[in-house]
């Protein structure tokens, strides 16, 4: 009688925990998001108050006029105007996604993109000012793993403005801007790296060289950008 007895309390206790953990499985918050939990909004205040600084306008006659005379100073600069630039940019993106209904945020693939912003911004904010060329050059390492690691953005961001739309989650006009600044942003922010890299390899290539200007020929090289006046990127 006693053996029944133990059995059957192991058989409720069994079905009580599985109760448990189908409740914990309601919960909106997934468990594997390391961002998006009852905590997360309220640990806010760093990314807050990078997205109150100004961001810096950048017109693509700027960049090109840049890279002329480029001497070691100008590039310790420009590395650093990198480093504070992006996160301040990316805090605008990450609040812009906070503003969203839940039930847009919390969907997969916009979901993928602000755990990318954050995680990326984090990692911008904890790198210390630049200040020699090695320095600079693991900084220049850093950004191109940024530029690989948020190839997928972009997939993410088009498959989940087209879930949101299916579900009529958002005003189509709405979803169009959002989705559109998301884009702009996106791709200043991906120029402005990305010039940054070119300037820090022709410069290097440069010193090699006794100061002689040296193109760059790798496979992806499509030529130089002059003097193109009204085009400003700024998101």
């Amino acid at each position: 009688m006693s053996s029944l007895l133990k059995q059957q309390a192991t058989q409720q206790s069994v079905k009580l925990s599985e109760i448990i953990a189908s409740i914990n499985g309601l919960s909106p918050y997934h468990n594997y998001s390391k961002l998006l939990n009852e905590q997360h909004f309220y640990q806010n205040s760093i990314m807050l108050q990078w997205s109150e600084r100004t961001v810096h306008p950048v017109t693509l006659r700027q960049l090109a006029n840049f890279g002329k005379r480029l001497t070691k100073e100008k590039l310790i600069s420009g590395a650093n105007f990198v480093r504070t630039e992006i996160p301040t940019r990316l805090a605008l993106k990450i609040k812009e996604l906070q503003r969203l209904d839940f039930e847009i945020s919390n969907n997969f693939h916009l979901r993928q993109v602000y755990e990318s912003y954050y995680h990326c911004f984090n990692a911008f904010r904890r790198t210390g000012s630049i200040d020699t060329l090695d320095e600079n050059e693991n900084f220049c390492n850093f950004l191109s793993n940024v530029l690989d690691d948020h190839l997928l953005i972009l997939p993410h961001l088009m498959m989940g403005s087209l879930e949101v739309s299916i579900l009529q989650l958002l005003p189509q006009h709405r979803l169009d801007e959002f989705i559109s600044s998301m884009i702009r942003s996106r791709i200043s922010r991906r120029l402005i790296m990305e010039q940054h890299i070119s300037l820090s390899r022709s410069f290097l290539e440069q010193e090699k060289n006794g100061g002689a200007v040296v193109l760059d020929k790798s496979p992806d090289f499509v030529g130089l950008v002059r003097n193109i006046q009204g085009f400003s990127y700024q998101s």
